[in-house]
């Protein structure tokens, strides 16, 4: 091999150099002129948030000068050293008017068909997943039409990592509005009908995920060490910060068993922690109770029991626990005790569970003069070998109804007697009662519990009762005694 002199160097080593100076080069110069990017939230079909600000966020080259506009709203700033960059546009009016959605920056983004109206978010476990494509509405030809003003954010299915994972804004006509949450759709349904405002679901959705995974860690120790915040990783990281009107919330399935008592304390930290994190004031929050599931038994009440993982008599706390996030401003619950199908934990009755959390929206979020739940315990009385259990009707009045559960072998006309009453005295087993409506009170009384003391009413994992408001909505379940699952007597 000759002598090398100079700066004399082999060609293979003199291409092998050149490549990897190009390949450095061509690494910063890509690095220094990287496109501006939008998180997946902001697609085609989106619906911005009307009547507050909306932030609008992404990435592009350090010091990069980007700008937003949309309809005559411009507003523009410049990327921070890591590229990133934030931009707040005033509020929005509602407008049902496709527009464009425009980011300019060393490249341009155009987003098509942007509406403004209200934006919900929909999560929850598998019955807020339920498709809208295995309701009975859906099978139906005219049951359902297109509701061009109605979208749904859905997260893609796929298989790639968490971090890369987008999603997409689906407009509900009839051919596509089949993959969206069913309760999400009928609750955006009787939005959009009584309020001619769009309507955007954000939908939220993982089966078997427990309270516990929807945190983001940051809430409490105790928290922390009981699972990976792999949900609010997922889901809810990615949206935060984009504008919202409210939550609906139908969760609890992965609950049952040890944690329900535990749940009361969880929902309520989980609803502080998301108004933080959004820093929008208390936005509503509407949750749903477990709908009925497990078979119909002949004991009055359930008993509270856990064996080798399997759990019975725990619906009913849980139930109670949903309803104790009711101590915090703007929040509510729709009942769902009687809309359960024994042994199915995803019953196919959504239509009414969105119907009802469309309801309290209505009502506590938009105004509206309308009844939005049934009659509540309010007091009760002692009166010799009887028990009057007096309710809230709201302006109602009480009714014998038929859960829809059962509706179709029996009618609504033909009930005749009042189920799911169970009353006690001193001992711990409880004995089911016979009750009669008497204006606003129901009048309780077993002759084998002379001198009662205590009601519950619906305490089961698949209840029965059927006491109702003439407007058709269910007594929830309740208790008047104070004692604890684990302390509770088997009879």
């Amino acid at each position: 091999m000759p002598e090398l002199r100079g700066n004399l160097r082999p060609a293979f080593l003199v291409s092998i150099g050149n490549s990897l100076y190009l390949s450095i080069f061509l690494f910063f110069s890509w690095t220094a002129i990287a496109d501006v990017t939008l998180p997946p939230i902001f697609g085609d079909h989106m619906v911005l948030q009307r009547d507050v600000t909306v932030p609008v966020w992404g990435n592009s080259s350090p010091g990069e000068r980007v700008s937003v506009s949309f309809g005559n709203l411009y507003e523009q700033t410049v990327a921070d050293s890591s590229g990133k960059w934030r931009i707040i546009l005033p509020a929005l009016a509602k407008s049902s008017q496709p527009q464009s959605f425009i980011i300019n920056a060393k490249n341009r983004i155009e987003l098509h068909d942007v509406i403004v109206g209200d934006v919900w978010i929909c999560a929850g476990e598998g019955n807020m997943a339920f498709l809208l494509a295995k309701t009975p509405e859906w099978e139906d030809p005219h049951g359902l039409r297109s509701e061009e003003r109605i979208r749904f954010y859905i997260r893609d299915n796929d298989v790639i990592p968490i971090r890369e994972k987008g999603g997409h804004w689906v407009v509900c006509t009839r051919d596509k509005a089949s993959v969206c949450s069913a309760v999400g759709y009928f609750f955006a349904r009787d939005l959009w009908s009584s309020q001619h405002i769009p309507i955007g679901m954000i939908q939220c959705t993982k089966t078997d995920s427990p309270i516990s995974s929807w945190f983001s860690g940051a809430s409490s120790i105790s928290l922390a060490k009981l699972n990976d915040h792999s949900v609010y990783k997922e889901l809810i990281a990615p949206i935060v910060s984009f504008s919202i009107a409210g939550v609906i919330w139908y969760q609890g399935e992965s609950d049952r068993g040890l944690s329900v008592l535990r749940y009361r304390v969880e929902l309520q930290r989980l609803i502080k922690e998301w108004r933080k994190r959004w820093a929008l004031g208390p936005f509503p929050f509407f949750a749903v109770t477990p709908a009925g599931y497990g078979e119909s038994g002949a004991v009055a009440v359930d008993l509270y029991s856990s064996l080798q993982g399997d759990s019975t008599g725990s619906l009913p706390w849980l139930r109670e626990s949903i309803a104790t996030m009711l101590t915090l401003p703007m929040t509510g619950v729709a009942v769902a005790d009687d809309l359960g199908m024994p042994e199915e934990l995803f019953p196919n009755e959504k239509l009414l569970v969105g119907r009802r959390l469309a309801l309290l929206a209505r009502h506590r979020f938009y105004g509206e003069m309308i009844r939005d739940t049934g009659p509540v315990c309010k007091e009760v009385r002692i009166e010799g070998d009887k028990i009057r259990v007096i309710f809230e009707t709201f302006g109602s009045s009480l009714t014998l109804g038929v859960p829809p559960s059962v509706s179709d072998s029996f009618p609504f006309s033909l009930a005749t007697s009042l189920k799911g009453f169970a009353i006690r005295g001193d001992g711990t087993k409880w004995f089911a009662a016979k009750g009669v409506i008497d204006g606003r009170s129901v009048l309780l009384s077993c002759p084998t519990v002379p001198h009662p003391k205590f009601v519950r009413y619906n305490w089961k994992d698949f209840p029965e009762g059927n006491l109702y408001s003439e407007q058709g909505l269910p007594v929830a379940s309740f208790r008047t005694d104070l004692e604890q699952p684990n302390k509770v007597a088997q009879p």
